[in-house]
């Protein structure tokens, strides 16, 4: 099993939406994916229609307790292949709780070897933060995704979730690698995208880690969530779908060039 960590410190970029929907991608493939909803607002939980709000403290209570499995928190969607791990608000309180207990940015690492040989990608939604949830989910990854909006504003906001990724790998995670920066939510031809673009392509930092693929703006991605369904299998036949299911090609490729 390949762990990947989807992050930005930015919210509405895109990066529950690709959690989701890269997931049903790679079902669609054959593979089965467990996404683990890290982030306290829930948000990939609801979009699969899963809202119980003990959730988040079963995933707190589990991350906590050795004893605790998370095999036995697990749920079935309605997306053949692709299980979940809900969370809730409740999940909120292990930023607080967590803090200064021995070996509690790795907690989550320990937790998921069990499940090692059950799935063939535990696909984590983060926090949009860079707190102790988020560096748990690094710290158990073996590939991390960036997310962003193609704006220019967020290009000036990589560097803050680069070096925190730089951080882990060099302090807990020596192996995680980064998949890939990828642009969502594109308007294709305008100038703000152009731009964004070109600054990520003219960096010497960035530019080894763009992906190819770019998710573009479609309102089918947008209603998905409400009918509880990937834009995969809400609309099978739209850009959108088309769109994950390259980006899950082009990380296919990646993964198998990095493993």
């Amino acid at each position: 099993m390949k762990t990947i960590a989807i992050i930005n410190q930015k919210g509405g970029v895109g990066k529950t939406t690709t959690a989701i929907n890269l997931g049903a991608a790679w079902t669609e493939e054959g593979k089965k994916i467990l996404l683990l909803d890290m982030d306290p607002q829930a948000s990939a939980s609801a979009a699969l229609g899963v809202r119980d709000i003990e959730a988040g403290e079963r995933l707190f209570q589990t991350m906590k307790e050795k004893s605790k499995e998370l095999a036995n928190i697990i749920v079935h969607t309605s997306c053949n292949g692709l299980d979940l791990i809900p969370t809730s608000g409740h999940l909120g309180q292990a930023e607080s709780q967590l803090a200064g207990k021995a070996g509690c940015q790795t907690l989550l690492k320990g937790r998921i070897a069990k499940l090692e040989d059950q799935y063939d990608y535990l696909v984590i939604d983060c926090s949009p933060s860079l707190g102790l949830l988020a560096i748990n989910a690094l710290s158990a990854a073996d590939f991390v995704i960036v997310p962003m909006e193609a704006h220019p504003l967020s290009v000036e906001g990589l560097s803050e979730v680069m070096g925190t990724i730089a951080d882990v790998t060099d302090a807990i995670n020596n192996p995680l690698q980064i998949l890939g920066i990828l642009l969502t939510r594109i308007k294709s031809g305008t100038n703000l995208t152009k731009e964004c673009v070109g600054m990520l392509s003219d960096s010497p930092v960035y530019s080894k880690h763009l992906l190819t693929t770019q998710i573009r703006e479609n309102i089918k991605i947008a209603e998905a969530p409400s009918h509880a369904q990937p834009v995969t299998v809400y609309a099978t036949n739209s850009s959108g779908a088309e769109d994950y299911r390259a980006l899950a090609k082009e990380l296919n490729q990646r993964i198998g060039g990095m493993s």
